[in-house]
């Protein structure tokens, strides 16, 4: 049963300070409750809304959340045990700004932003952008990346994903050239440390600021060759699907990869075996075909393919979440077969902390060893981790986040 929302008698003085919802997914307790897309998130428990406030919401329930609806009345709401049905978008203001350096805050936001198509925030954002890489303007060059009056506006770095979010920013001012350095810099920083693979978000950001620098020089063969490209990891972001349908005349693809509707595309049996020796492992194997057959109509598989990776940064992410959703809705989840090829970790504290967070909530957890990354190189894909929740007959139901509940209500919408 929902929560119901209670008015409290107040108005919102300023809303354009709450976080935006900017989904409530249907059938989900927030819109069960009323909440609507465009509201704002005003306050978690009194204080001003905070990714951390909100993830403590998330793991402990009964908080209460106060929202500001169109005509800026707040109505309150005591949240239920995640997932509650809701995608916020931070507001780009100071505190947002000054949390920009740590890399493990607002990243998230920012790609919600690009996800929203919010390209103007992005622009405003620049001089941030630069300050939170911090080196003067000339550096680049010094360190011979590369060349070019443009570059002298770039800083170095190998923070990649903050080096693309600087081109982006340099697209929406209409500063090609120096887009494209950035661009170039990021891709430079990628190389520098042997980052193969990275956030689907962050390969069509790349994407779409080399098709927007090639379009503005008239090379639109490289422009349409790069849209399609975006178009292909992210065919519902509103900036990739204007931009497609302006280079070629046509609508993107429907916003749902190719696999949704179809089998899994991989039967795969591999060894139940921690590299690093700390999740609960049998050494047996275990098949895909097995797992599927122990499942029932209302019940998801999912896959979390980490290729070279023992974990990482949206790995660790996704494995909190879940076991929020486990502990709050037991049984939906059959098992989540954590594939991996490596004992290569980007952050052992944060896997350390969503593993135990999994562990006790008893979220099925079931690593694989895949030493030769058969799977994820059969899957095809460029991000890490690859997401797929399947039903029991091995049909996938979606491949999306599932930090944000987006995946989780796109699958339970499919069952």
């Amino acid at each position: 049963m929902a929560e119901a929302l209670a008015p409290t008698g107040d108005t919102a003085t300023d809303p354009s300070t709450g976080w935006l919802v900017v989904r409530a997914w249907e059938g989900s307790p927030a819109a069960a409750a009323g909440i609507e897309t465009g509201w704002r998130l005003m306050s978690i428990d009194g204080a001003p809304p905070s990714e951390t406030g909100l993830f403590l919401a998330m793991r402990d329930g009964r908080k209460r959340l106060d929202f500001a609806d169109s005509e800026a009345r707040v109505w309150a709401w005591s949240v239920p045990q995640y997932p509650f049905g809701l995608k916020f978008s931070a507001p780009i203001d100071a505190s947002f700004r000054r949390a920009l350096s740590d890399i493990n805050r607002n990243r998230e936001a920012l790609i919600d932003q690009f996800e929203d198509g919010a390209l103007a925030n992005f622009g405003a954002l620049e001089p941030d952008f630069r300050k939170v890489l911090s080196a003067p303007a000339g550096w680049l060059t010094k360190l011979g990346l590369r060349k070019g009056p443009a570059a002298e506006t770039v800083p170095p770095s190998d923070d990649f994903e903050m080096l693309t979010f600087l081109s982006l920013a340099y697209v929406a001012n209409d500063q090609f050239d120096v887009a494209l350095h950035a661009a170039e810099a990021a891709e430079d920083a990628r190389a520098r440390v042997g980052q193969s693979s990275y956030s689907a978000n962050i390969h069509a950001i790349d994407h779409y600021v080399r098709a927007r620098v090639a379009e503005a020089h008239d090379q639109l063969g490289e422009a349409n060759r790069h849209i399609r490209a975006a178009a292909d990891m992210k065919p519902g972001n509103p900036l990739i699907r204007v931009l497609f349908t302006r280079l070629t005349g046509t609508e993107p693809p429907p916003d749902s990869p190719v696999r949704i509707g179809t089998p899994f595309p991989v039967s795969y049996t591999l060894r139940n075996v921690d590299p690093v020796g700390e999740l609960p492992a049998h050494g047996h194997d275990l098949s895909l075909a097995a797992t599927l057959a122990s499942m029932d109509d209302t019940q998801v598989l999912i896959i979390l393919a980490l290729g070279g990776y023992r974990s990482n940064y949206y790995a660790n992410l996704d494995i909190e979440r879940l076991a929020m959703v486990h502990r709050c809705r037991p049984g939906v989840i059959a098992d989540v077969h954590l594939i991996v090829s490596s004992d290569y970790a980007l952050d052992v504290r944060h896997r350390h902390d969503s593993e135990r967070l999994a562990q006790s909530t008893g979220l099925p957890l079931t690593i694989l060893f895949d030493p030769d990354s058969e799977v994820m190189s059969q899957i095809d894909t460029h991000t890490s981790p690859a997401r797929f929740m399947l039903n029991k007959n091995g049909v996938v139901l979606s491949t999306r986040e599932l930090a944000d509940e987006s995946g989780f209500w796109e699958a339970i919408a499919a069952l």
